[in-house]
């Protein structure tokens, strides 16, 4: 069985639910392959564009610098924006939790988390034990300074009241276990082989 970091299982999983309600909503079938692609990047997206910010930022006051001191020679400003430092592995984890439970509309990541803990342990494929070993490693004791904390929620939900809870609690998602579950399988995969790619290049 291939080993995925805990960073990658989410990446995989962010906004899996808006991936796949969309179609869903306009009548159309669900095309599994749309936004794997920008699934996969999404932590490098984040630091990036903060980056960009970041540079955007420093055009701005230079050029109104230079504006200022159009017959000064052209020197070295002193740098006012804090250094753009690497993210670590735990931030960007921190960020994608924070967007998924945002971007969740319709509560199908919720749900999907909700209802993969209803399974037993040895029930479950190798998607469904990433998910539930993300979200139900603290079992149902909930941490509410967490950014995950509504996927825990998610988690002893299912885990303590059953799938028919599940389907009460996350019923403004439409998109059936099923559905979520393949798309899920087919983002790991896709993943598996961006990574070996990655890997093979270097």
């Amino acid at each position: 069985m291939k080993y995925f970091t805990k960073l990658t299982v989410l990446i995989v999983f962010c906004g899996i639910g808006v991936a796949l309600t969309e179609p869903i909503n306009l009548g159309t079938a669900i095309v599994v392959g749309l936004g794997l692609k920008k699934a996969a990047l999404i932590g490098d997206a984040l630091s990036n564009r903060r980056r960009k910010n970041n540079f955007g930022n420093r055009r701005r006051f230079n050029g109104y610098k230079s504006k200022r001191r159009r017959n000064v020679r052209s020197v070295e400003e002193p740098s006012f924006v804090t250094p753009d430092l690497p993210e670590s592995a735990e931030e960007q984890i921190e960020k994608l939790l924070l967007k998924a439970s945002i971007e969740d509309v319709f509560d199908c990541d919720k749900k999907f988390v909700c209802e993969v803990s209803t399974k037993p342990l040895e029930a479950m494929d190798f998607t469904e034990r990433a998910i539930y070993d993300l979200f139900g490693h603290r079992g149902t004791n909930l941490d509410v300074k967490d950014t995950s904390v509504e996927f825990q929620l998610a988690h002893a939900v299912g885990h303590l009241a059953g799938y028919e809870q599940c389907e009460m609690i996350y019923a403004r998602c439409n998109l059936p276990y099923a559905d979520i579950l393949s798309s899920m399988e087919r983002r790991f995969e896709r993943q598996g082989s961006t990574e070996e790619e990655s890997v093979n290049g270097l």
